[in-house]
């Protein structure tokens, strides 16, 4: 008889689900006991799920604009943080000369942004989109910068004898070396994107999970209230596993960068 191979792969994702199921578990034991009623305060995980399917309709119109704004400000800000950062490592005099106002923006709190935001391009799409871009753009420019300046010393000057060009340089041995510590960045913005466009909908909108959580709070609807935060968790997580699933297709088994460091 053959027996099945548990492999440590394997039995970490069994402990996760395990622990998952726990918690859920004592959620609702705990909810049933201790917060009984036909609309309690903390919802049993069995009432979330069918509110949910009870009010499908409505939470798909929801979640669409939060999707919306949440990838749009997710592409932007990862595409021009990466740009940044390449651009700090070729010139060291801009980022001399822009690291400080970037760190005075990173440390501004996004509820005294939006309102300025909102002034300016009203209520729409735009406000969001930049709220959600600004949440991803200084985590994946750290990770950027690391990764690009992770690179061989020995390659690069190799690239210098072979009178590469700069774009060659960045193109051929900074990018590549730079994926490990690039993707580690997305994986942190992605549920940040997240979380910065359904924030930026509690001010200036009409529509998303952001406005809807504050309906919800003003009506006293707590089982929708607990469905759009649920919502919220699950538009992070899977984001987190897109990135996760893309790191492993482009990478493969080089996803963790910091594991020879230990």
């Amino acid at each position: 008889m053959s027996a099945i191979a548990i492999t440590p792969k394997t039995s970490g994702r069994l402990r996760s689900l395990t622990a998952v199921l726990l918690v859920l578990a004592v959620w609702e034991l705990a909810a049933r006991l201790f917060a009984p009623g036909p609309t309690p305060i903390i919802p049993p995980p069995t009432i979330l799920v069918t509110y949910v399917a009870d009010h499908l309709g409505l939470l798909a119109v929801v979640v669409r604009p939060t999707l919306i704004e949440a990838v749009s400000g997710f592409c932007i800000g990862a595409a021009f943080s990466i740009v940044m950062a390449a651009i700090f490592v070729r010139y060291r005099g801009v980022e001399a000369a822009l690291s400080n106002t970037l760190v005075l923006i990173h440390s501004l709190p996004m509820l005294a942004i939006i309102p300025l935001l909102v002034i300016w391009f009203g209520i729409g799409y735009t406000p969001k989109i930049v709220v959600a871009a600004l949440a991803t753009f200084f985590p994946v420019l750290n990770g950027a910068l690391r990764g690009l300046r992770s690179a061989d010393r020995s390659t690069l000057e190799l690239m210098h004898l072979l009178n590469a060009t700069g774009m060659q340089t960045l193109l051929k041995v900074r990018i590549p070396s730079s994926l490990p510590y690039i993707f580690a960045g997305l994986k942190i913005a992605a549920p940040q994107a997240v979380l910065g466009a359904t924030v930026a909908e509690w001010i200036g909108s009409r529509e998303g999970l952001g406005s809807q959580i504050l309906m919800a709070l003003l009506n006293y609807d707590v089982p929708l209230l607990w469905a759009c935060m649920v919502l919220c968790a699950v538009m992070a997580a899977l984001g987190f596993c897109i990135i996760v699933a893309i790191e492993y297709l482009v990478i493969g088994r080089r996803a963790e960068p910091l594991k020879a460091e230990d």
